[in-house]
């Protein structure tokens, strides 16, 4: 009986220890909001945000945000924080960055994916269609593991080039000529830490 109505006793006490364990709060802002200098689209899933960021979730409406400028870019993360894509201030007026979050308990000193703005370099300096092409075949292609799509930087020429169309594998397809063409100039890529996502 004495067994009992300690280990009962036990249970409890347990029980109430793990009931009063409180949220470790952090105030992130401004570079501590970001990963390699980029921030996050206002529209994320902000608990996608916090464990992009090493924390275990988010404290909703703690949040504030603020318009890009015209050279910025940021990307979209959903609730497995998982980027879906990006987005390109010079192409997208109102686009808005978190600038402030609250987020819960940390679990990790490392982002779960680095972002790299990688120029598109191709063997022997060829150019890459910006129509057509898959912007995460262009970054598998440069090593990364997917692209945030639609933050890519695209230069327009009103001259006629030999272009190149790269699929989704980051193999070359085929060949294609414009008198008004459009070059991929640059992507944002994603890198997952241990290839988690790949």
């Amino acid at each position: 009986m004495n067994f009992l109505k300690t280990t009962t006793l036990g249970l409890l006490a347990l029980t109430s220890i793990s009931a009063f364990a409180q949220n470790k709060a952090h105030y992130l802002m401004e570079d501590k909001l970001a990963i390699n200098g980029y921030r996050f689209y206002y529209g994320s899933d902000l608990n996608g945000v916090c464990k992009a960021l090493g924390y275990e979730k988010a404290a909703k409406g703690s949040e504030n945000y603020i318009g890009i400028s015209a050279r910025e870019l940021v990307v979209s993360v959903d609730e497995n924080a998982e980027v879906i894509e990006g987005f390109n201030g010079s192409i997208n007026n109102n686009v808005s960055a978190l600038t402030e979050l609250v987020c819960l308990n940390k679990i990790s000193d490392q982002p779960l994916f680095n972002l790299v703005h990688s120029p598109v370099n191709m063997p022997y300096g060829m150019l890459v269609a910006a129509t057509d092409t898959n912007q995460n075949g262009v970054c598998k292609r440069l090593g990364y593991d997917a692209a945030a799509t639609n933050a890519a930087i695209i230069n327009g020429h009103q001259e006629d080039l030999a272009l190149v169309v790269v699929d989704q594998e980051g193999e070359i397809t085929h060949g294609t000529r414009t008198t008004e063409s459009y070059v991929l100039n640059s992507v944002l890529c994603v890198l997952y830490n241990n290839n988690t996502n790949n």
